[in-house]
């Protein structure tokens, strides 16, 4: 057995620095916020977080899409009013009101009391 052939020697992976790790969560938590920093203890790859990241922001965005088609379809079913405006007789009739000196004497015109005169 002297002719056994001896397995090469595993190289020794490099330990992180504080500092690197430290860097790498940072990155982590500024791409994905809080659920970046859950993610990168849990040991999920920075792509792996990239695609469950992408798949949040599309239902996301199917739902508000979801939404707005529906508070469009409420807004559309609200009835506004008439498509034409309506048309009133204009006031150039046989009696033209008179035209008031003061808002007084314009109000005391209209006013009508039936007997004596009160002048």
């Amino acid at each position: 057995m002297a002719d056994a052939v001896e397995a090469p020697a595993q190289p020794e992976t490099p330990q992180a620095t504080r500092e690197q790790f430290a860097a790498e969560l940072q990155r982590y938590i500024t791409a994905f916020g809080a659920s970046g920093g859950e993610w990168f203890a849990a040991g999920k790859s920075f792509e792996d977080c990239q695609a469950e990241q992408l798949s949040a922001l599309r239902e996301q965005l199917e739902a508000a899409r979801a939404e707005n088609a529906e508070l469009q379809a409420r807004i559309d079913a609200v009835q506004l009013g008439e498509a034409e405006p309506e048309e009133f007789g204009d006031d150039t009739g046989e009696q033209a009101p008179e035209k008031a000196k003061s808002l007084a004497g314009g109000f005391a015109n209209r006013i009508r009391i039936n007997g004596a005169s009160h002048n």
